[in-house]
């Protein structure tokens, strides 16, 4: 701290400490905003399957993880979660997810994703 800095030292610390609780709560209300700061650090993050389906982009995940990574968190969800994560992220329609099985649906997904980032990089 700086002789600039009104109060003591531990002002500034119990300060920081209540920024620092907002932001938690912030990061529990907010887990995609949570999501973007985790991935901002560089740090890898593992959410519940709820959230995973609600949070998990096929697309940035294709472009920043290796193949076999994608193709490791896919497999973790479920078939009804990956068919959500498919239609959410306007990767599949229902007809096309439909009598697919699980690997099907993962491979289908990571194709579709990967296409994507490339026509993306050809803007």
């Amino acid at each position: 701290m700086t002789d600039n800095v009104v109060g003591s030292p531990n002002d500034a610390f119990e300060a920081l400490d209540r920024a620092l609780d907002e932001l938690r709560r912030e990061f529990r209300a907010n887990p995609e905003f949570a999501m973007r700061v985790v991935q901002a650090l560089g740090s890898a993050v593992h959410f519940d399957s709820d959230l995973k389906t609600e949070l998990l982009n096929p697309v940035e995940l294709v472009a920043n993880r290796s193949s076999e990574e994608v193709q490791r968190t896919l497999s973790d969800m479920e078939i009804s979660d990956l068919k959500k994560l498919a239609k959410s992220s306007n990767l599949a329609t229902p007809t096309d997810l439909s009598g697919r099985s699980k690997d099907e649906i993962v491979a289908m997904i990571q194709v579709r994703a990967e296409r994507r980032v490339q026509s993306r990089s050809a803007d």
